[in-house]
Order: structure tokens, then C-alpha cells, then sequence
């Protein structure tokens, strides 16, 4: 799609544009993956912000992180830092709610945990008053900084924000960021700093101005040298195993200072959503995902690319007899009125089915052999152990297929330069794709990382990921000997970035308020409606949704809310009621909960039935990466469901002691 069709309009992932969510980071000079879970066991402070890791990193979180709160790793720290003062870990939480994550965490160790339940989106104005205090109480590593970074003086005066001030904007009280500062970057001996992990996830990079926030936490971290040692690192938790290699961004380099890019494909970056709105566009593919749940500003997106596919499929249908090549004509006539012709590659007919033209079935983990990377960078092979259903195949061979057929067709029509971008997908098994996207094009993340071991991807080997195992192995890697790679655990030790010059790059971040269209909302609407996952359920409900053990627990998405302002609308638990702002409404099942604050909401996020997204607002960073949890709407009660009563808990979800 993107090197060889070379169309932007093709989505792989739920974000309306072809981005990376960190580039805040990256350009920064840091891979938001560079440590590994084993620095949350030695870490003296753990910062979650705007990640709720119970729910959504069970395993990271119960393995990793509770043994480090408990006083469970003592013995490893003092084994790690014999000539350091070592302590249980402390853990700070960053989150307009209580989650289950914080609730768990205080009942272990009450006194060891910290939450700061900010306003919504004031993150960044946190990160630049936490800096400038720092900076003030001399808290920093000035060596590491003058050796290894630049623009940190030009950053730290274009970010200063006193401690008043950011309490003003974030809704904390001083004394609460003063000991969050205390607990993560007061010296603990002389000449000893903290050991402090930066976690962040979808608060941070679905947040208010990514790109800017990013940055600022990223000039603490850099300040503090919270990254390249052990028991640190400035890493997002991810949701799910991931781990691809793809073209270059098609953008130009020079919006990303930082980084080197290949030659872009488009001369910018396209928002594909507002494109399509708009009427651009005439054909669009959805790869393994469904923008009609899970985009910003959704319901604007289906009505658009609905009608807009319905001209295609009206002309469709009235060319009664139309051989192949007379349906093409007939298709590419009604994209040339408005209409969008629409491809989705998936293993159900999702929502996106609706407008769809063209359906090709792909296959899943255990169906096919799928090499993904966890958060620690760690690479494995899942086997292939059964067939897939009927026609399904993998999806890199569904685009194999693609390609080859219309190299097959430029070769016919004696077009030789364009058959020759189509070269290179004979691929007739998944190794075959991996030994191109993976061995031969390098390393995901390797234009990031390639000081820490360079481009060997060619080191890997379907042969060898077997022989590793459910251990797989930790990217990069260093070298193989004889049938065991040698991975890398953590990134950054050398204290040389992914920058030209070596150095990490600190960016000017200054607090710049709310992106424009979540503020249009929050002015006009009562409740902040803010959105997550839930431990039950999974991303867009994928699978889920078949599963009667979960409908009948959450039938419809769940909003909670702070019961007062439940009794003053009306509503009651388990009612219906509607959500709506002026980008869009939907339903929900009302969810009291006491910890909410006032005005504040929670609701499920991706779920078939009461689709969220669609009253998030139009809000991008200056990379187009959404704002999913700026949203601000009113409520309504529109009735009841009497089996419910009967059926559906509300219970608290805080597991409270």
C-alpha cells in the first residue's frame, strides 16, 4: 500500500493517520521500548501515568511490579547496587480516577503509593513544574546532562512553571508535587539519584497534545538520567504484542529534527479521517482494524464513508452482467462522483462491514506463524498449530496476492517502471515475508537503536526464535553463538541516542493549554467523559462480543459515574442513557461509581454497542495523533432494562480491602 500502490489511504491501526504514537520520544533520540521488566523488580520509584496496568498488563503488573511494592526484590537491588541505600518500591500514579491498579497497589502498602488525580490533560503543565522544581533544588545529573544531551538550558527556560501554577493547572496541591518529586529525584545518598521508571501509556499518547507532552516528561527523565540504567527507563506499557517493520513515514524528515527517515512517499502527512469526510479519496483499505468503533470523532466517519461507499455499491448493482473489467470501470466512475470504494482485511465481518466492498479473511495467531515483540523489545515465534478457516490466510500474503496481481497487470499492459514497484512480494509463506520486512530491512526501531547493536536483524531466524522459545530473545541482537542469539536488555547504556550527534535532544516543551477542539467541548458540555479498557473485555471487543460469559456481564458499553450525579439526572444503575455532545451521541449502561469525581465520567472504550469515539472530538497534535481522551458531552437517562436488574452487577471494580 505504502511503497509500492504508494495511496495514504489505508489504515493499520486505530490511529487517523499513518504515525507512530511516540514521536515525542523518538525524536527525543529515545525507542520508547528500552528497558526491560525486570528494571520495574529494581526500580525505587515507578511512575504510571495515565496507564492503569492492572487491568491492562495483568501479568507485567502482579510479576513484576507487586514483588518491587512488597520488599519482595530487596535481596536482587542489593545484589544489583551493593554500594547504594535500597528500599521497597514506591509507586506514583498519575490519573484523573481510581483504578483497580491504585486500589490493589494501597492495599498492600498504603504508604508507598501516590495518586495524583490530575486534571484532565494537564500532564504536560505537570512534567514542566516537576522540572523546574527539580532543576531549582539541583535534583539532576548535571554531568549526564552536559555530556550526553543538548537543548536542555533552552528547554528548562522555555518549560519553567512554578509550583503554584502547575498546581493551578493540574488540580494538584503543591504539597502532593513535591513529594512526588521528593519520592523520585531527591538524592537518596550522596551522589546516589533515585532509580525512577517512567511507564505511560494511552493517558499519555491517545492524551492532550502528544507530541508536546511527551517531551516534557521526557526532559525530567533525561534530567534525572532515568534512562540506560537499570531499575529506570522511559517506556509506554503497549496493550498488546506488536512488532513490524514497515516504510518510512510519508512526511517529510524535516517535521521530525530529530530522526532520520527514509525519502517520504507524499509531501504530508494525510489525516485519512477528515479526508475521507471530506469527500477525498477514492478507495480506502482498513488492515486488521475498525475505525467505526475506535477512531476519533467516529460517527462523522461511518455516516461519511457509508454514504460515500453506498454510490460505489448502487453503481455495482445496476451494472447487471458487468464482466470484471467492466465492473472496474463502473467502480472507478462512481469514485469519480463521490463515492469510496472500501477493502477490509479481518477474521470477522466487524462493524466496518457495513460500508465494505471487499472482504478478504485473514488468519490469527495459532493459524498461521506470527513473529511478534512484547514490551521489553522481546521478539518469539508463535507456531502455526491448525489450519485456518476456509480461504483465510495471513495477511502479509494477503498483500503478497495484492501485489502480484498488479504486477501481473502492468506487465500486460508493457508498463515496466510501474511493474518494477510491485517487485519483491513473492512471498509464499510467512518466513518469506519475515526474511524481507524483518532480516533484510532491518530491525524494528533500528534507525532508534542502532547504537546499541546496529542493524542485525539478518542475525534472526525462524530456526532460531524455535530453539528460544517462549524466552525468545530481547532486540537488538548483539551476536549468535551457536544456536542461541544474544539479545539486549536494556537500551541506552553507552548513554548514546538515536540522534546524529549521539546525544538526546531536549525539546522547548511549553504548556500550550488544551488543544482547541476538546476545549470548544469542555465549555459547552457538563461531563468529562473520559475512556479505557477494562480487564473483562479487549480492545474493540473483538472476540468478546461472540462470548456470552462477557455480554452478559457489560450487554452494552458501560459509563460510570459519581452517584450524585446520577440521582440528579435521574438515573439509576443499569439504566440506558445517552451520551451526546456536538460531534455525535450514543448509548450506555450507567455504572455507579463513588470515586469519580463530580462531573467526571468513565466510559468503556471500543465496544460494539455504544461506540465512545463517536462523541470524542476532533482534536490532533500537530502529527495528527488524536486526543481519544479529551471529550466532554451531556447525559441523559432514556430508560430502563428490567432484566438486567436481575442480571448485571455494578459492583465496585476497586477490589478494596
Amino acid at each position: 500500500m505504502f511503497s509500492a500502490i504508494q495511496t495514504p489511504t489505508c489504515r493499520i491501526h486505530n490511529r487517523p493517520a499513518y504515525n507512530s504514537e511516540c514521536f515525542g520520544n523518538r525524536d527525543m533520540g529515545i525507542f520508547e521500548l528500552n528497558n526491560s521488566y525486570e528494571d520495574a523488580e529494581l526500580a525505587d520509584v515507578i511512575w504510571s501515568n495515565g496507564n492503569n496496568p492492572y487491568e491492562n498488563q495483568t501479568n507485567y503488573f502482579l510479576v513484576h511490579w507487586l514483588p518491587n511494592l512488597q520488599g519482595a526484590t530487596l535481596d536482587k537491588k542489593k545484589k544489583m547496587f551493593p554500594n547504594e541505600p535500597v528500599a521497597a518500591g514506591k509507586f506514583i500514579f498519575v490519573d484523573p480516577r481510581r483504578t483497580p491498579s491504585i486500589s490493589i497497589s494501597e492495599s498492600i502498602a498504603k504508604d508507598q503509593v501516590l495518586h495524583l488525580a490530575i486534571n484532565p490533560g494537564a500532564d504536560g503543565a505537570l512534567w514542566n513544574g516537576m522540572l523546574t522544581y527539580i532543576v531549582d533544588q539541583g535534583w539532576i545529573d548535571k554531568d549526564f546532562i552536559a555530556q550526553h544531551t543538548e537543548g536542555f538550558e533552552a528547554a528548562v527556560k522555555a518549560n519553567r512553571m512554578s509550583l503554584d501554577e502547575c498546581s493551578r493547572i493540574t488540580g494538584l496541591p503543591v504539597a502532593q508535587i513535591k513529594q512526588a518529586a521528593e519520592w523520585s529525584y531527591k538524592p537518596k545518598a550522596p551522589g546516589k539519584l533515585p532509580r525512577t521508571m517512567h511507564a505511560f501509556e494511552k493517558g499519555i499518547i491517545w492524551g492532550n497534545n502528544n507530541y508536546v507532552t511527551e517531551q516534557a516528561m521526557g526532559a525530567v527523565v533525561v534530567a534525572t538520567h532515568n534512562v540506560g540504567r537499570r531499575g529506570t527507563g522511559w517506556v509506554r506499557m503497549g496493550g498488546h504484542q506488536e512488532g513490524y517493520c514497515r516504510p518510512g513515514y510519508p512526511e517529510p524528515a524535516h517535521r521530525y529534527p530529530a530522526a532520520s527517515f527514509p525519502i517520504p512517499m507524499h509531501d504530508k502527512l494525510i489525516e485519512v479521517d477528515d479526508y475521507l469526510i471530506n469527500g477525498k479519496g477514492k478507495m480506502m483499505t482498513y488492515w486488521a482494524c475498525n475505525s467505526f468503533q475506535t477512531t476519533n470523532n467516529a460517527q462523522a466517519l461511518r455516516e461519511a464513508v457509508i454514504r460515500r461507499s453506498q454510490i460505489v455499491r448502487k453503481a455495482m448493482a445496476n451494472a447487471r452482467g458487468a464482466t470484471p473489467k467492466e465492473m472496474v470501470d463502473v467502480i472507478y466512475a462512481a469514485t469519480q462522483k463521490g463515492g469510496l470504494f472500501v477493502g477490509m482485511m479481518n477474521i470477522y465481518p466487524t462493524m466496518l462491514a457495513e460500508a465494505a466492498h471487499v472482504m478478504f479473511p485473514a488468519a490469527v495467531s495459532g493459524e498461521m506463524n506470527l513473529t511478534s515483540m512484547n514490551g521489553e523489545r522481546r521478539m518469539r515465534l508463535s507456531e502455526k498449530f491448525i489450519d485456518p478457516p476456509g480461504e483465510a490466510i495471513p495477511d502479509c500474503l494477503i498483500a503478497a496476492r495484492i501485489a502480484n496481481t498488479i504486477k501481473v497487470m502492468y506487465e500486460k499492459e508493457g508498463n515496466a517502471k510501474m511493474a518494477k514497484r510491485f517487485e519483491g512480494f513473492e512471498w509464499a509463506t510467512e518466513e518469506d515475508a519475515f526474511n524481507d520486512g524483518f532480516r533484510r530491512a532491518g530491525q524494528p526501531g533500528a534507525g532508534e537503536i542502532d547504537s546499541q547493536g546496529g542493524d542485525t536483524g539478518h542475525l534472526v531466524t525462524y530456526d532460531l526464535l524455535r530453539k528460544a522459545g517462549n524466552n525468545g530473545v530481547q532486540l537488538p541482537v548483539k551476536s549468535v553463538q551457536g544456536d542461541k542469539m544474544i539479545g539486549t536488555d536494556m537500551l541506552y547504556t553507552d548513554n548514546k541516542f538515536g540522534t546524529k550527534s549521539g546525544k538526546a535532544k531536549v525539546f522547548a516543551a511549553k504548556w500550550q493549554g488544551m488543544l482547541k477542539p476538546a476545549a470548544e467541548q469542555k465549555a459547552k458540555f457538563k461531563f468529562f467523559i473520559n475512556n479505557g479498557r477494562l480487564n473483562e473485555v479487549w480492545q474493540s471487543w473483538f472476540n468478546n462480543q461472540y462470548d456470552k460469559f462477557i455480554t452478559d456481564r457489560y450487554p452494552v458499553a458501560v459509563i460510570q459515574m459519581n452517584p450524585s450525579d446520577m440521582a440528579g439526572l435521574g438515573i439509576k444503575a443499569t439504566d440506558i442513557v445517552e451520551v451526546y455532545n456536538d460531534n455525535g451521541a450514543t448509548t450506555a449502561m450507567a455504572y455507579p461509581e463513588a470515586t469519580l469525581k463530580t462531573g467526571s465520567t468513565f466510559m468503556v472504550f471500543g465496544a460494539p454497542k455504544g461506540v465512545q469515539g463517536s462523541v470524542t472530538s476532533t482534536a490532533t497534535d500537530a502529527h495528527f495523533l488524536p486526543y481519544y481522551k479529551g471529550s466532554w458531552a451531556n447525559i441523559r437517562r432514556i430508560g430502563s432494562m428490567p432484566d438486567w436488574h436481575r442480571t448485571v452487577s455494578t459492583k465496585s471494580r476497586l477490589y478494596e480491602s
